[in-house]
């Protein structure tokens, strides 16, 4: 009995390994169901993602944005794309961006908050 709770737990491990690369669970489960949990965990590991798939949970999730001129995925909280350079636009009202661009220079920080209230 134990032998078989080992085995669906590892097909579970298996599927769960298929979904986060954005295969099919389903598929996977059965794969190391009915051939061995440990050929089933060896493919899910080498297969390759499904770049499409994986992207839409991030971008689904709130994690992760496209940027608009290089359309790789960033961090939503990102100011700056780290692969292409694009600066996005700041809230007016979100005072910590606004000072984290401007630390080098204070002097224009107090210019840009006069101009853009």
């Amino acid at each position: 009995m134990e032998y078989v709770l080992v085995w669906i737990a590892l097909c579970v491990v298996t599927a769960v390994i298929a979904n986060n690369k954005g295969r099919s669970v389903v598929g996977f489960f059965c794969l190391s169901f009915l051939l061995s949990p440990l050929v089933g965990i060896i493919a899910a590991l080498v297969i390759s993602p499904d770049i499409e798939k994986v992207e839409k949970k991030q971008i689904s999730s709130g994690d992760s944005k496209k940027c608009p001129k290089c359309a790789e995925l960033i961090k939503v909280e990102a100011i700056v794309c780290r692969f292409c350079s694009y600066e996005y636009e700041t809230e007016k009202n979100n005072d910590t961006s606004i000072k984290s661009t401007h630390q080098k220079n204070p002097e224009n920080l107090q210019e840009w908050m006069e101009r853009n209230k």
